[in-house]
């Protein structure tokens, strides 16, 4: 059988939030961007990598393979056409290594048979930006747009570290919540521990 995305391609769609800033969805980044948002992106990521067994994001390959996907949906804020923050959720679960499909199909058959499951990538927001809760702009947008599709059956997930686990949960769950358009109960899905010894003979 052939193996089909999650989602059919995506034209970019936006709308004005106030003159020259636009919020949209983009179904894929030029590769000036792409090389821009790795450098932040690695940013973001490369103390959690060190700091922790499991790898908790994209190498550069994975990375700019994600921003060409279309079933990688990036939530863009742009002002007078650069982008300042973004939101990404993925849409196939494939595009993520480390994560078992197979898990997340059987315990959520009908969000998988609609092509309603997400998973929560990261938000960035470039410096000299950081001002502006951006970030709340585009989960309210994401909300908005799962909404419209009338997907009433939509999960989204997300993994973090256990450095992370403490606020992770709660800052997305009340990202959704108070957009004032959907809302969310978030259920912990497991753990996965890593244990390491030096031998001595």
């Amino acid at each position: 059988m052939e193996e089909k995305p999650i989602l059919p391609a995506i034209e970019r769609l936006e709308e004005e939030v106030k003159p020259g800033e636009t919020v949209g969805l983009e179904p894929i980044l030029i590769p000036y961007e792409i090389d821009e948002w790795w450098s932040a992106y690695d940013e973001r990521f490369r103390e959690l990598n060190l700091n922790n067994p499991c790898r908790q994001s994209f190498n550069y390959e994975e990375f700019t393979e994600a921003m060409q996907d279309d079933t990688v949906l990036k939530f863009v804020y742009r002002k007078e056409g650069e982008i300042v923050s973004m939101c990404l959720f993925g849409t196939d679960l494939r595009v993520f290594p480390w994560i078992s499909q197979e898990y997340y199909e059987a315990k959520y058959p009908e969000a998988f048979a609609n092509d309603n499951f997400l998973y929560f990538m990261a938000i960035l927001t470039k410096k000299g930006n950081y001002e502006r809760s951006y970030a709340s702009e585009l989960i309210k947008y994401m909300v908005k747009y799962w909404k419209d599709r009338d997907s009433q059956d939509t999960v989204v997930s997300f993994d973090c570290s256990e450095g992370n686990n403490q606020f992770l949960p709660k800052l997305v769950a009340g990202a959704i919540n108070n957009s004032g358009v959907g809302s969310v109960e978030l259920e912990h899905q497991g753990s996965q521990h890593y244990y390491a010894g030096k031998m001595e003979f």
